[in-house]
């Protein structure tokens, strides 16, 4: 890894961090949505577990297939934030 990135790459993972610690917290505050909320936490942590992914590949070794799991997990974390936000916002399906 070059040392120009090392700083901007320790603070994003800061952020990203951050992120899961939040929506974690949320989940748990929130009493009345409990149900609806647990999409937040569960996409945070697949976000982090694809950033992870990334980073790995990146920075630290090639491994087969991993593309293939960052996809996936970034697609999932997408799709269960999403539905956290849409669902902590009141809209609800069916």
């Amino acid at each position: 890894m070059p040392k120009s990135l090392w700083v901007p790459i320790q603070m994003y993972g800061w952020v990203l961090s951050v992120l899961v610690l939040l929506s974690v917290l949320v989940f748990f505050t929130a009493s009345d949505q409990i149900n609806t909320l647990v999409f937040l936490p569960i996409g945070a942590v697949l976000f982090y577990v694809s950033d992870s992914l990334l980073a790995f590949d990146r920075f630290k070794r090639k491994l087969p297939r991993i593309r293939v799991w960052i996809m996936v997990t970034y697609h999932l974390a997408q799709l269960s934030l999403a539905w956290g936000f849409l669902a902590s916002y009141g809209y609800r399906s069916g």
